[in-house]
């Protein structure tokens, strides 16, 4: 896959200082990754396309906000967490018309 068919952004660092970064797929069949420098295994993975990622202090925990267009220009957010390193995802409660920008611990 070449680097036409994905974006790579939000870099991140894990307490270890490895680097963490969410990788877009503009291929809506592939599904959008946060992926680690050193593991071909991703921290998550989203169908919807990742805005914004934040790593506790302490390494324990991964955040992870996400945005897509629905029909009538109607946009869906999702903030959603796990527990490193394959904790189950849990989605945070938003208020309706809340919108996630950029998620921290």
């Amino acid at each position: 896959m070449g680097a036409k068919d994905r974006q790579e952004h939000t870099p991140a660092y894990l307490p270890t200082g490895e680097l963490v970064y969410v990788v877009d797929r503009k291929d809506k069949k592939e599904m959008n990754l946060v992926l680690r420098r050193s593991s071909a295994a991703p921290l998550v993975s989203s169908d919807a396309p990742i805005i914004a990622i934040a790593i506790a202090p302490d390494g324990s925990r991964i955040a992870w906000a996400t945005s897509r267009t629905l029909e009538k220009n109607r946009t869906e957010t999702a903030l959603l967490w796990r527990t490193l390193p394959t904790g189950p995802d849990t989605p945070v409660q938003l208020l309706p018309g809340e919108r996630v920008a950029s998620p921290s611990f």
